[in-house]
């Protein structure tokens, strides 16, 4: 069953890192939030940022013996998924006519910007320490699998 798990969440990283990566960029828009700054703000800074980390990842995953996903891998690249799609929910736009809205505060209301801020910097956290963690767990896989000279 776990091997089953991590041989999906392996086919799967390079689909959803795509699809993720856009839902964090533009993703709001798609449920009636005006694009603003923001848009371009994660034009230049997160997408580029995604694009490489996750690069790295997945490159290192696809090298892995086996190709899978260890059930701790597997779980890394879930929270990080999960992170994503809280962090493009919660993220406000604004633009230069002083409105500011995201995802959340659309659908349940202005006083979902203020908590947005405190929800977008607990995804960051999670997608970070998740990143470090598969990072670590697929560096650490190679060397066990890497025989001895």
């Amino acid at each position: 069953m776990m091997e089953s798990f991590g041989r999906s969440a392996l086919w799967l990283s390079v689909p959803l890192n795509l699809l993720l990566i856009a839902w964090v960029w533009l993703g709001r828009a798609a449920f009636g939030v005006p694009w603003g700054w923001m848009f371009l703000i994660l034009l230049f800074t997160a997408v580029p940022v995604l694009l490489i980390l996750l690069g790295i990842t997945t490159v290192l995953a696809f090298r892995q013996p086996g190709r899978r996903f260890t059930s701790r891998q597997a779980y890394a690249q879930v929270a990080i998924w999960v992170a994503m799609v809280v962090f493009g929910a919660a993220i406000a736009d604004f633009d230069d006519s002083g409105n500011t809205e995201s995802l959340l505060s659309h659908w349940f209301g202005p006083a979902m910007l203020h908590a947005g801020q405190a929800i977008v910097t607990a995804a960051v956290v999670v997608a970070a320490v998740a990143w470090i963690a598969l990072l670590a767990l697929l560096i650490a896989g190679r060397r066990r699998e890497t025989p001895a000279p």
